[in-house]
């Protein structure tokens, strides 16, 4: 079915080709689809290998608990820190620190067996006292990222060196262990954090990290980097598969144009290019000019998000109005040629356990029903402001001139500052259009988008939740029961439209030609990737 402004969303291509997007993009739930040219080359690690990876967007800090990425692990974090578990690039659970990780049987406690032979940089043993001062960090520090996360916690006890039990608030936790595959997980010798007050932003002090890397610099913020040095006592480190790269150098690029171009000439080891720009990125790999992957990501959703309780947003049918205004084929066509796969949910059916079929069933979009709830909303004519930040600006505009054509009077604000821009969850805007980095787990999905950091379902309207939420994260149920909890909830969601999923992603990391093992590299799903097992190829 054609729209008006299919046309305007291809010029829009043209227009905004350069703006750098997704840049919030570890394992695909759904696999990850390959494009025909190289891949890992065949060839011998070179151990004494540099390499520079390019990202797109700049680090933050390298304070875990204060980094506020969520839905994965931080990239610039990753080569510091051993976490709890690890996800595969399945998307699966697996032991890292933590060897095994059970729950009580009546639920009330999880308890993590350690690995013990696990060291800090400093050649201090990773142990229980450790974890514990971790956790308890992660779960009281102001203004932490997981704070909200892991307020199910009730004490944390260490039994001995390997052992630690988390007291857990009753039909709570499930979500744990995927929670501690991400930054929540991640494990910093404790002394870096014996002064309370001490700024963790771009220095932790010596001999602090856990992971395979120590740090050798950090410049925070846009163009900026971190660069790393594979630890000195690596011929004792655990994980023998890991950090097959020397030196490391993480290195923000702003934009999807700039990381091609430097991609094609040499310039860095590796890039990432997602969004718009993945079709040209994409025939560079197909063509044989440029070496790399393309893979699909199927826990980045493309998302319009709604202050549901600020008119004209607190009217239901207007919310359920945009829900059917967009035209998520147009939009995977017209702006990202293809390559932004049309959903109407968190989790696109087949692409993880927790997808709903109903919802699957639903079209892509119906204008003629988006014109009719209008009409029988009583609100005339729906005008409230949509924000998207600079990297999101064709998709916003693509959005605006969608609700326009069904009767909506949208302005569009752009803000110049990275990703994120101005607050959502503070109120700051009426709606926003950008995308969310969901979850592995959908306990953990709903308390980050619905129920607690972004909160986009009002407290007047989460009464009816409340039962399925006490489900959801009841870690005795099955992964069955947990999925039949979660598709009733999801439906509910959908019919209150407080959040609008247009389509999933895709993304494409250029290479030199010498990166191996690219192929099974974990994070590519939410683009937030984990290159420890990486390697260069001898020449």
């Amino acid at each position: 079915m054609s729209r008006p402004w299919v046309t305007r969303a291809r010029m829009l291509v043209g227009l905004f080709g350069v703006v750098l997007v997704a840049a919030a993009c570890g394992a695909p739930s759904g696999g990850s689809s390959a494009a025909p040219a190289s891949s890992a080359p065949v060839g011998e690690a070179d151990l004494n290998a540099s390499a520079v990876f390019a990202y797109a967007i700049g680090p933050s800090t390298i304070d875990p608990a204060k980094n506020v990425q969520r839905g994965g692990p931080d990239l610039y974090l990753l080569p510091l820190y051993d976490r709890l578990t690890k996800l595969d690039s399945k998307g699966e659970v697996l032991p890292m620190l933590a060897t095994k990780w059970e729950f009580a049987p009546d639920g009330s406690t999880l308890t993590l067996t350690l690995r013990t032979d696990a060291t800090f940089t400093d050649g201090s043993k990773i142990d229980g006292a450790a974890v514990k001062a971790n956790l308890d960090r992660m779960r009281t520090i102001p203004g932490g990222a997981s704070v909200q996360s892991l307020k199910l916690i009730t004490d944390i006890t260490v039994p001995d060196a390997s052992t630690v039990v988390i007291g857990l608030q009753k039909g709570t936790g499930a979500q744990l262990p995927v929670l501690f595959a991400e930054n929540t997980g991640m494990i910093m010798n404790p002394k870096a954090f014996a002064d309370p007050k001490a700024d963790l932003t771009t220095s932790i002090g010596v001999g602090n990290e856990s992971g395979g890397y120590t740090l050798a610099g950090m410049q925070p913020g846009p163009g900026g980097k971190i660069d790393y040095v594979r630890r000195a006592d690596i011929a004792n480190y655990w994980d023998k598969d890991a950090a097959k790269i020397a030196k490391l150098q993480w290195l923000n690029i702003p934009t999807a144009a700039q990381r091609i171009n430097a991609a094609q000439a040499g310039d860095i080891t590796m890039g990432q290019v997602t969004g718009v720009d993945v079709a040209r990125a994409k025939q560079l790999v197909d063509t044989g000019k440029v070496a790399g992957m393309f893979f699909r990501q199927p826990k980045i959703n493309q998302e319009l998000w709604l202050q549901a309780s600020r008119p004209p947003l607190n009217n239901l049918k207007v919310r359920q109005a945009i829900q059917a205004a967009l035209d998520r084929n147009a939009i995977n066509e017209g702006l990202f040629s293809g390559n932004c796969t049309p959903t109407v949910q968190d989790y696109p059916e087949g692409q993880h356990w927790a997808s709903s079929r109903e919802l699957a069933a639903i079209p892509a979009a119906d204008p003629a029903k988006a014109k009719q709830l209008i009409a029988e909303s009583g609100v005339g004519t729906p005008k409230f402001t949509l924000y998207a930040s600079e990297t999101w600006k064709a998709q916003g505009q693509a959005v605006q001139q969608a609700l326009r054509d069904v009767g909506m009077d949208v302005d569009l604000a752009v803000d110049t500052r990275a990703p994120g821009g101005p607050t959502f969850a503070k109120g700051d805007f009426d709606a926003q259009q950008g995308a969310f980095v969901g979850s592995s787990d959908p306990a953990q999905l709903v308390t980050d988008l619905y129920f607690g950091n972004v909160n986009l379902v009002p407290e007047a309207d989460r009464a009816p939740y409340a039962p399925l939420l006490a489900q959801l994260g009841d870690p005795l149920l099955s992964q069955d029961q947990r999925a039949k909890v979660f598709d009733q909830m999801a439906q509910m969601l959908y019919a209150g439209a407080y959040s609008v999923p247009v389509c999933y992603g895709s993304q494409v990391w250029l290479t030199d030609g010498t990166v191996g093992n690219l192929e099974s590299m974990p994070g590519t799903d939410i683009g937030l990737v984990d290159v420890r097992y990486l390697y260069i190829a001898k020449k």
